[in-house]
C-alpha cells in the first residue's frame, strides 16, 4: 500500500514537472489585443510619431508604422488580432499581412484617413517604393484577414492578395495602382464590398518613368482564385474594370450591385447580375456582358 503510494506521487510529479516545462517552453503567439497605430499626428502625447513611436513601451500599444503594430515586438499584434489607425496620416511602406497566428483586422477607426501611400513630393525613396504592392496578404486558408476602411495608393498593386488567403475588403479606396488595384492570385478567395476602385493604370504624383499601366486592371483574379465584388464603384481603369483570368471558370467571380464606368472594357469574363450599372459602351467595345462563355452565368 505505501509503495502505490509512493508511485502515485512519483507520478504526479512527474506529470507536474512536464506541464511545467511545456508551458514554460511554449511561446504564447496569441497576442489578440487591438493595437494602436498614429499617423502624422501624436495620437498619445509622447512627442514621438512615425518609427520613434515603435519601441517607445511595450505597455501604450500604440505604434507609427502599420507594419510595426501588425509584429511581435513591443507588445505588438504579433499577425494575431485587431490594428486600428486612431489618427489621420500618411504610411509610407509597403504593409505586409500573413495571418501567421490567428485572424488579422486592419482598419481605420470612424473618421480617419488612413493613407498607405508610396509617393510623397521631394521623398528620396519614392521610385523604390512605387516598385511595390501597397498591401500584401499571404495567409493560411483557416484564417480571416479583414481590410476596412484603408486608403491605398501609388503602388504596383494597391492590394495583392496571394496564396490561400481568405480576404474581406470592405469601405476601402484603392487609386492610382499602376498594375492592379486589387490583385488576386493563388486559390485565394476575396470579398470587396463598400469600395472604390479608381484610375489603376494612372499613377499620380512624383511619377517615375516605369509609370506605364502594365496592364492597369481595376480588380484582377488570376490562378485558381474566387470571389465576389459587390455594391462598389470601379472607374478610370486604363484596361479592364474587373478582369476574372482564373482557372477555376467564368462562374467564379461573383459581381452584385456595382457600378462600373470608363474603363476599357467594364467587364472582361464576367457578367455582372441585377442593379450592376455599366458605363454606356462605346461603338464597337466589347463590354463583354453578352459573352458566351458567360451566358450560363
Amino acid at each position: 500500500m505505501r509503495n502505490l503510494a509512493r508511485f502515485i506521487i512519483l507520478a504526479c510529479l512527474v506529470l507536474a514537472f512536464a506541464f511545467f516545462t511545456t508551458s514554460w517552453n511554449s511561446s504564447d503567439v496569441s497576442a489578440n489585443h487591438p493595437v494602436l497605430v498614429e499617423g502624422e499626428r501624436d495620437f498619445d502625447g509622447d512627442g514621438l510619431i512615425g518609427a520613434d513611436e515603435n519601441a517607445d513601451s511595450a505597455s501604450d500599444q500604440v505604434f507609427g508604422t502599420i507594419n510595426a503594430a501588425l509584429g511581435m515586438a513591443n507588445a505588438g499584434a504579433n499577425q494575431n488580432g485587431v490594428v486600428v489607425v486612431v489618427s489621420s496620416g500618411r504610411f509610407l511602406e509597403s504593409v505586409t499581412v500573413t495571418g501567421a497566428n490567428g485572424n488579422v483586422t486592419l482598419e481605420a477607426a470612424p473618421g480617419v484617413s488612413a493613407m498607405i501611400e508610396a509617393v510623397r513630393a521631394g521623398d528620396a525613396n519614392n521610385a523604390m517604393r512605387q516598385t511595390l504592392p501597397g498591401i500584401v496578404v499571404n495567409s493560411p486558408a483557416n484564417r480571416i484577414v479583414t481590410l476596412r476602411n484603408m486608403v491605398s495608393r501609388n503602388w504596383t498593386d494597391g492590394i495583392q492578395v496571394m496564396g490561400t488567403s481568405r480576404v474581406v475588403i470592405d469601405n476601402c479606396r484603392v487609386e492610382n495602382n499602376t498594375n492592379f488595384g486589387v490583385h488576386v492570385l493563388g486559390s485565394a478567395k476575396v470579398t470587396i464590398s463598400n469600395s472604390t476602385i479608381a484610375s489603376s493604370g494612372f499613377r499620380s504624383g512624383a511619377a517615375p518613368a516605369n509609370n506605364n499601366p502594365n496592364p492597369g486592371i481595376g480588380i484582377g483574379f488570376e490562378g485558381s482564385a474566387t470571389g465576389t465584388v459587390a455594391f462598389s464603384t470601379i472607374s478610370g481603369s486604363a484596361q479592364a474594370g474587373i478582369s476574372n483570368k482564373s482557372s477555376a471558370g467564368n462562374k467564379a467571380i461573383g459581381v452584385l450591385s456595382v457600378n462600373a464606368f470608363d474603363n476599357n472594357p467594364n467587364f472582361d469574363g464576367v457578367k455582372p447580375v441585377k442593379n450592376t450599372v455599366p458605363a454606356i459602351v462605346a461603338p464597337g467595345q466589347d463590354d463583354d456582358l453578352d459573352s458566351s462563355e458567360n451566358n450560363d452565368r
